[in-house]
């Protein structure tokens, strides 16, 4: 018995050790995959933080970008709405085909001049273009011409006397379009009247030429004749009449339209007295 514990002992050992050496194992690789995900965590949320940096500067730029643009369009505007004291057919096609004068100085403020305007209307409408024209803060390469544009518009009309003067210069400008418009209207109703009677005088030509050949027409078609129960009888206008009613429906229309024609004028010279 003593023996068997003799020889156990060094086998218990080494079963003990052999535990010890599997379990140092598993710890050391339960240590080291904690470490490799710590890692791992940590170049993710790197990753991730670049990630979100870069959308930001994308962002950014993108908004900086966008307000260049919006810099540019209002400069290009501002220029555009300069070039005539006229109105703008896109924003007022309506007082632009009566006529109106819309004034540089009010449009490119944004600016009703068929409205009442005071001082505090073109202040404030100076300072909400100013801030979008500003060459501080916009960069487009003709913001400072249409900065200096809109602060010539708004020292005009924040002036009594500057403002009466230019008002006056529009009413006068209105009324020469006015009158413009007026003799234009009036050499085209002449000349549409002109060209009326051009067209009457040779439908009435065209209408009398028709009617009489209708006539003669109709004349001929009486002289035909036919022996019928041992007697010539005129049957020509009778065949002539059926052969109109049936196969001829446009002739008797311009027949028709050409003898209406005729009495129309036949009326109009017996009111002049000419008949």
């Amino acid at each position: 018995m003593g023996r068997f514990f003799s020889l156990k002992r060094p086998f218990l050992l080494s079963l003990i050790l052999l535990a010890l050496a599997v379990a140092q194992q598993r710890q050391n690789t339960t240590s080291g995959t904690d470490i490799i995900g710590e890692e791992d965590a940590r170049r993710m949320s790197e990753e991730q933080q670049e990630r979100q940096r870069q959308q930001a500067e994308a962002r950014k730029r993108r908004r900086q970008r966008e307000k260049e643009r919006e810099g540019q369009l209002a400069a290009k505007q501002t220029l555009q709405l300069a070039s005539s004291e006229a109105c703008d057919w896109k924003s007022s096609p309506l007082a632009l085909v009566k006529g109106h004068i819309c004034g540089v100085h009010y449009k490119v403020l944004g600016l009703d001049r068929s409205r009442p305007v005071d001082k505090a209307d073109v202040k404030k409408a100076y300072r909400q273009k100013s801030l979008a024209l500003h060459p501080d803060k916009n960069n487009a390469p003709d913001a400072a011409t249409a900065f200096k544009i809109v602060q010539d518009a708004y020292e005009c009309l924040v002036s009594d006397e500057c403002k009466e003067t230019y008002d006056e210069q529009l009413r006068l400008s209105e009324q020469q379009i006015s009158w413009e418009r007026e003799q234009l209207k009036s050499q085209l109703a002449r000349a549409s009247l002109h060209a009326l009677s051009q067209l009457h005088y040779y439908l009435s030509i065209a209408a009398n030429h028709v009617y009489q050949a209708g006539l003669d027409i109709w004349d001929l078609a009486g002289e035909v004749e036919m022996n019928i129960m041992g007697a010539p009888r005129p049957v020509g206008r009778v065949v002539l009449a059926a052969l109109l009613a049936l196969k001829a429906r446009y002739l008797l229309k311009l027949h028709g339209l050409a003898y209406v024609i005729m009495r129309c004028n036949f009326e109009l010279a017996k009111a002049r007295g000419v008949f």
